[in-house]
């Protein structure tokens, strides 16, 4: 046996009649779509429901399993500590699915101080089911900080882990849409909110899961959504099936999108290459990256050929293999340089200096081409296999300069530096999740770890970006 369905499902507590009272009536489609689900589950009666959830312990490259023989938890921080749980979890699943993402590269178990106490994220599609069907176990799994695409890898290890069990299971993402849906409701409106929960209603809809991978990262963050990686998820548990879905229901009166879809797939079949959208996607990027490669500059070369390098033969360019990549203006000129790596659209390293460390532009490149594929800190160092999907860019900065006022900056145009004492943060220009000045300056400040109503002097400087 295997994986025999999914579904994503919301995890409102006021679609709890005792939480919610006079709200609950208002999501009624979503409270009903969740008893069809219910009963679908019934109708299988799995041994064993996986709930992916992003609002249990979350690590940044560490997929955290709920360990233990059980857990309890209620809803007392939603007025309601009367709704009890107690779970009892499958540790031989939970173990297997830690053995398989070790050889694949992927860090998940365990380990750490996890959430003991069950989160709502869990209990809201728990108290749904119970109605319906009680006799299984669970594994209950946190979200991380690692990409979509590590997201939809994990979600593979998870479905062989049931195959090599024989286990007969279940997988729920639970997520909440965009939080931005209106105005009146909590979170305000934001225009990428209805944009996003259509996109992603329609992707599951018509089992197109490659789509998955070309979401914008900066989109998908102002769309406020929790649901993007418990789906990502829940698609690479499908890898390889044919999927018929179902959308049973979408609410958003209340300002967040709650969406109901099921995903099932034919476990009869054989495997299907033509839905493995993982190595389509990969494919595909290989082949943009090879045409890229045939009109690289050299800034962009010197970097990518820098990291290959070390990542590939544990060594250092030398001298005079530097000097095969550059031209004269590198060499005989000096500059702070950032050198940003990108992975499948993400963020994978980026480290910079603010002015020159070196004699000369080369020299800083190398450096820190280095220092952003093995050394950010917020990042494990760049594996073998993911050279053939990363993209570079070289950014030279200019000399900064002073402004007095926020009306002097232009997010496209220039970089800032703020300054308070020994705190200092900059910011690259024209990033696509920053629109505005002021946001500019709240994010660089946030990263300096200034208050707002310290006394900060802001620098403006242009950069020259290769990529």
């Amino acid at each position: 046996m295997s994986i025999t369905c999914t579904f994503l499902v919301p995890h409102p507590p006021v679609s709890i009649k005792a939480i919610g009272k006079q709200q609950t009536q208002i999501i009624n489609k979503t409270i009903e779509a969740y008893d069809k689900v219910a009963r679908d589950i019934y109708d299988l009666k799995p041994e064993t429901i996986i709930i992916i959830t992003p609002h249990s312990t979350i690590y940044s490259d560490y997929f955290h399993i709920s360990g233990g023989d059980c857990a309890t938890g209620n809803f007392e921080a939603f007025g309601e500590k009367d709704i009890t749980f107690k779970v009892n979890y499958d540790k031989e699943l939970a173990e297997t699915i830690g053995s398989i993402c070790a050889t694949s590269n992927i860090q998940a178990g365990s380990l750490g101080n996890g959430m003991k106490e069950l989160d709502h994220g869990t209990m809201v599609p728990l108290y749904h089911i119970n109605k319906y069907y009680k006799d299984f176990k669970i594994v209950r799994i946190s979200v991380s900080d690692y990409s979509i695409f590590t997201h939809y890898e994990f979600g593979k290890c998870i479905s062989h882990a049931c195959e090599n069990l024989n286990r007969k299971a279940v997988l729920l993402a639970s997520g909440d849409l965009s939080h931005y849906l209106t105005k009146e409701g909590p979170y305000g409106y934001r225009t990428e909110g209805p944009i996003y929960d259509s996109m992603i209603l329609d992707m599951l809809k018509s089992t197109s899961f490659l789509d998955l991978f070309k979401f914008n990262h900066g989109f998908v963050t102002k769309a406020g959504t929790c649901a993007h990686k418990p789906v990502a998820v829940l698609c690479g548990a499908l890898d390889g099936y044919n999927v018929t879905s179902e959308v049973y229901s979408y609410e958003g009166q209340l300002g967040v999108g709650y969406g109901v879809c099921k995903e099932q797939p034919d476990i009869t079949k054989p495997f299907c290459p033509e839905r493995t959208f993982d190595l389509i996607y990969k494919r595909e990027i290989s082949n943009e990256l090879s045409l890229r490669k045939l009109n690289e500059n050299p800034y962009v070369q010197l970097a990518r050929v820098t990291v290959e390098e070390l990542i590939l033969n544990n060594r250092f360019l030398t001298l005079n293999e530097i000097n095969t990549f550059v031209d004269e203006f590198m060499l005989n000129n000096t500059a702070g340089v950032f050198v940003s790596i990108k992975k499948n659209g993400d963020i994978r390293g980026c480290v910079g200096t603010i002015c020159a460390t070196t004699g000369c532009i080369a020299h800083e490149i190398v450096n820190n081409a280095i220092n952003a594929c093995y050394n950010d800190p917020r990042f494990v160092p760049v594996s073998v296999d993911e050279l053939p999907y990363l993209t570079y860019s070289i950014d030279v900065l200019e000399e900064p300069e002073l402004v007095e006022s926020v009306t002097e900056l232009d997010v496209a145009r220039y970089g800032i530096i703020v300054t308070c004492n020994e705190k200092r943060g900059l910011l690259l220009p024209n990033l696509e999740s920053i629109k505005t000045p002021y946001e500019q300056v709240e994010v660089a400040l946030k990263k300096a770890h200034i208050n707002f109503d310290e006394d900060y002097s802001i620098q403006r400087f242009e950069v020259t970006r290769y990529n």
